[in-house]
C-alpha cells in the first residue's frame, strides 16, 4: 500500500498535485490500482483515482461501459421506490410549466415517473443508443451530450437531478457549477451517489479478511471505487462553497433486487448496511451517514 503521493510513480505521471475538487495539496495515496493509484484528499475527503486519463478516453470508455441497454434498464427499474418518492418530496414545490433535468438519464424511465407526474422534462445522456431508447420508449426530450458542454439557459430549471452520476463526471465541480447555473434560484438540486467513507471502510474490512483467507465472507463487489468518491463531508464541503443552501444528506435506501447481477449474498447486504447505517445516523443525531449510498438535497441560493 502507499503511503504518500509524493513516490516517484505519482511525480512522474502527476499533471496535478492538489485535490480535483478543493485544490488543496493535503493529498494521500490510499492503494494502487490499474494503471494508477486511488487517492484521497485530507481536507476535503475526496477519494478519486489518480492520475486521471485523457478526457477522450474517458468518454470512450463510459460509452463503452453503457453500451449494452438492458443492464441500464435493469438498474433503472430497481430504482423505482427511491424515484417515486423522490418525486412524491418534491410535489411541493411543482407548479404549471415546472422543468425537470436528469443529467446522466441513462434510458429515460426516472424522466418518464416525472413526466407522468406532471413535471416538464429534460435528458442528458452521453451513450446514443440510451438516448435513443428514452425517445423511442417514451417520447422524450433527450440531448446526447457531455454535461460539461450542455448548453441551456441560466436559471432555467426548477430541479436538477443526477441518480449515481455525480461520481462520474469528468470534473465534478465544474459540473456543479453548471448546475448551480442552470437552476433558478431557490431551485433544488437533488443527487444519489456511492458514500466514499463507507466503500474505503468496506474495502479496508475486506483486506483484512483476505490476509485470514476469509474474504469469502463478504459478497463480492461491497466495495466500488469510481473515478470520483464522496462523503458527507465532501459534499456539504464544495455545495456550499460554491452557491447551494439548505443542504441535507442523509443514508440512501438501497435499491431492490441485484440489478448488477453480483448475486451471491448482495441483497441481504445491501439491507443489513443500510439498517447498521440508520442505527449510526440515529446515534449521532444524523451527523454520520455510513450506508452504501448518500443522497443529497440543496437549494440553489438566491442571488
Amino acid at each position: 500500500m502507499l503511503n504518500s503521493v509524493k513516490d516517484s510513480n505519482y511525480q512522474e505521471h502527476s499533471p496535478r498535485k492538489k485535490c480535483l475538487l478543493c485544490d488543496s495539496s493535503n493529498i494521500t495515496a490510499l492503494f494502487n490500482r490499474w494503471e494508477g493509484a486511488v487517492v484521497k484528499c485530507r481536507d476535503c475527503a475526496l477519494i478519486y483515482q489518480f492520475p486521471q486519463v485523457s478526457k477522450e478516453r474517458y468518454l470512450n470508455e463510459v460509452q463503452k461501459h453503457y453500451s449494452d441497454v438492458d443492464p441500464s434498464s435493469r438498474v433503472a427499474y430497481s430504482r423505482k421506490k427511491l424515484y417515486k418518492r423522490f418525486l412524491h418530496q418534491i410535489v411541493h414545490i411543482k407548479r404549471k410549466n415546472a422543468r425537470l433535468l436528469d443529467v446522466g438519464c441513462g434510458g429515460g424511465y426516472f424522466l418518464s415517473l416525472a413526466k407522468e407526474d406532471g413535471w416538464e422534462v429534460y435528458g442528458l445522456e452521453l451513450n446514443p443508443n440510451l438516448v435513443k431508447k428514452g425517445i423511442y420508449d417514451y417520447g422524450l426530450d433527450i440531448q446526447c451530450s457531455d454535461f460539461e458542454e450542455s448548453n441551456f439557459s441560466q436559471d432555467y430549471f426548477d430541479v436538477i437531478t443526477l441518480w449515481n452520476v455525480l461520481c462520474e463526471l469528468y470534473n465534478p465541480l465544474k459540473g456543479i457549477l453548471k448546475i448551480k447555473k442552470f437552476l433558478k434560484p431557490g431551485g433544488i438540486l437533488y443527487l444519489r451517489t456511492p458514500n466514499g467513507a463507507f466503500h474505503l471502510f468496506t474495502y479496508r474490512i475486506q483486506q483484512v479478511l483476505r490476509k485470514l483467507h476469509l474474504v469469502h465472507l463478504m459478497p463480492y463487489q461491497s466495495s466500488i471505487f469510481h473515478i470520483f468518491n464522496f462523503s458527507n463531508r465532501t459534499l456539504e464541503r464544495v455545495l456550499s462553497h460554491n452557491g447551494f443552501q439548505n443542504i441535507k444528506i442523509k443514508n440512501s435506501r438501497p435499491t431492490s433486487g441485484d440489478p448488477y447481477g453480483v448475486k451471491k449474498g448482495v441483497r441481504s447486504f445491501k439491507v443489513f448496511a443500510y439498517l447498521v447505517a440508520q442505527l449510526v445516523s440515529f446515534l449521532t443525531r444524523g451527523r454520520l451517514t455510513a450506508a452504501p449510498s448518500i443522497e443529497v438535497l440543496a437549494e440553489n441560493a438566491k442571488n
